[in-house]
Order: structure tokens, then C-alpha cells, then sequence
């Protein structure tokens, strides 16, 4: 949807994923292909290697500084993905605590760390993934972002959301996990381990760290699947309770929707840039 709006409406692509940001990482993370970046400029891709911290408030300003460009351009900006609290960062301008001195917590294990999270920050843990323990310890060592003005957002913004429902979102969870199998991400995990080393933090996100655990002889390839699958539907259901918590957000199912709340918000009244 967001290509074909981007093509009608001469609009570029700011991906606000907080693993696409990792080069190399492209089939498990399903960005968008070499003929769909050739059809619309994507922004917010390749941006660190597996290993490199890149926090919230980094893509703040890395998109901030691109929609600028977008606009100095002539063009509309469409910030689009499913990382809430990149996504929070930008259209709410929030503000982030500075980085401290970093604790210590090898001496604890990730459902330990999940705990203390969850006990200090239990509205900012929903909207990483928990099973990332450097997002986690990220949170406990940061601290969440200044959120009291997240009733406040910014001018000239209009958010649509896609909302569909629980069955139809876990049967494509379900077809993009044997498509990835299909097109190759065995062999991407393989060349990524190779490259960085299997204890990469970043390789054990969602599906990657599945997949590892296939090659290290401890799941079969289905088992890995199967968990992949899982695990993707319970991230999309947080990513849904973390965006149900905005009031600003037009819930649409198809882009006939879209068009109509985009073409009303571009009206002379109400010009949305």
C-alpha cells in the first residue's frame, strides 16, 4: 500500500524498522526488494552493520533530517513500518534521556533482564522486542523516552494504520515464513554467522536466532519455522496494542481508504506536508 500511495502521490519511503537499519539482514527482515527501491527511493536502509547499537533517538534524527530532504525535494515523505517506538520518536518529537554509564548484566539471564525491564519499564518493554537482549538492556541502561507529550503531535502529520484481522495476519505470517525459506534465508543466516560470528546479538532477533538453532543441530527446519511464525504473530500483536494507545491513528483496510484521508488532508484547510 505504501508504494502504490507513494507512486500516486510522488511521495518517498522512510523505513521505520528497527532491524532493516542492518545490512545484510534482507530476506529475514523482508525489506523491500531491488525492483520496489527502484520504483519508489526508500530511505532508512542499510544504515549499520549486524553488532552496531542504533537506538531510537539516532533514527529520530536520521529521520528528521530525511524528511526534510524529502520535502526540499518537491516530494512527500511516508514514514511506514512497525517499530512503535521509532515511529513515536518522530511524529511526537520525543526527547531522550542522554546516554549513561552502562551497567553491567552479564551476571543475569535473559528471563532475569526481561523481569527487571518489565518491573521499571513496563509500558517502553512492549514496544521492543524482549527477546533482544541488547533492545533490553538498551531500555534499562537509557531508560525509556520522555513520553508526556505524546498527546501532542506534531503538525502537518496524518497516520494511517492497517488493521486487519487476527486470521488473515497470522495466514500471512505463515506464507511470508515459507516465502523466505523459499528465496534463501538459511543461506543468508549461514553468510551472516559467517561474517559477524554466531553470538552476533543482532542474529538472534526474530528468526534469525530460530534459524541459527537449525544450524547448530538444535530445532529442524520446521521447528524453526513453526516458532518463527509464532514469535512474528506475537510481535505483531504488541505492535498492535503499542499503536490501539493512539487516539491520532485512521484505521483503514484497503487504499481506496487511504486516498480519501489523504486527498481530504491535503485540501487547501488542512495541507498535510
Amino acid at each position: 500500500m505504501a508504494l502504490e500511495l507513494a507512486q500516486q502521490y510522488n511521495g518517498e519511503i522512510i523505513c521505520a524498522d528497527s532491524r532493516t537499519i542492518y545490512r545484510g539482514m534482507n530476506i529475514g527482515t523482508a525489506k523491500p526488494t531491488a525492483a520496489e527501491r527502484r520504483l519508489i527511493q526508500h530511505h532508512g536502509l542499510d544504515l549499520v552493520d549486524p553488532g552496531q547499537r542504533f537506538s531510537a533517538a539516532e533514527f529520530k534524527a536520521y529521520a528528521k533530517r530525511t524528511i526534510t530532504e524529502i520535502r526540499a525535494r518537491g516530494r512527500l515523505p511516508f514514514l511506514v513500518g512497525g517499530s512503535g517506538l521509532y515511529i513515536d520518536a518522530v511524529i511526537f518529537d520525543y526527547q531522550f534521556r542522554p546516554p549513561v554509564e552502562s551497567q553491567d548484566f552479564s551476571g543475569l539471564n535473559d528471563t532475569e533482564l526481561v523481569t527487571m525491564a518489565a518491573s521499571k519499564y513496563p509500558n517502553a518493554l512492549v514496544a521492543i522486542d524482549s527477546k533482544n537482549r541488547r533492545r533490553v538492556e538498551q531500555l534499562l541502561n537509557r531508560g525509556p523516552a520522555q513520553t508526556t507529550d505524546r498527546q501532542a503531535l506534531k503538525k502537518s502529520v496524518l497516520l494511517l494504520g492497517l488493521k486487519p484481522d487476527r486470521l488473515t495476519l497470522k495466514q500471512k505470517i505463515d506464507l511470508r515464513t515459507r516465502t523466505m525459506l523459499s528465496n534463501g534465508f538459511v543461506q543468508e543466516v549461514e553468510s551472516l554467522r559467517a561474517r559477524y560470528g554466531a553470538d552476533c546479538p543482532t542474529l538472534r532477533t526474530i528468526g534469525y536466532g530460530y534459524i541459527s538453532d537449525y544450524l547448530d543441530g538444535k530445532l529442524s527446519l520446521e521447528e524453526a519455522r513453526q516458532r518463527f511464525v509464532q514469535h512474528d504473530y506475537q510481535l505483531a500483536k504488541r505492535q498492535l496494542t503499542w499503536f490501539a494507545r493512539n487516539p491520532f491513528i485512521h484505521w483503514i483496510t484497503e487504499a481506496t481508504e487511504a486516498r480519501q484521508l489523504i486527498d481530504q488532508s491535503r485540501s487547501p484547510a488542512n495541507h498535510v506536508q
